[in-house]
């Protein structure tokens, strides 16, 4: 799993980690929700995983 905590980096990784030829199942998790979509407009098959910081109590 890889965590985004930066805004604006989420290509950079993508692209990181396909130029590595990384052959393990990969995760990007963020609470910036844009980077993830940022990652699936470079790959719609990526797995991303939304972080929250808090659920409601209702």
């Amino acid at each position: 799993m890889i965590e985004i905590k930066a805004k604006g980096i989420a290509q950079q990784i993508f692209r990181t980690v396909q130029e590595v030829q990384f052959s393990g199942p990969v995760i990007y998790a963020s609470f910036f929700h844009d980077e993830l979509l940022t990652v699936r407009h470079e790959d719609p098959q990526a797995q991303t995983l939304a972080l929250i910081d808090a659920v409601p109590v209702d």
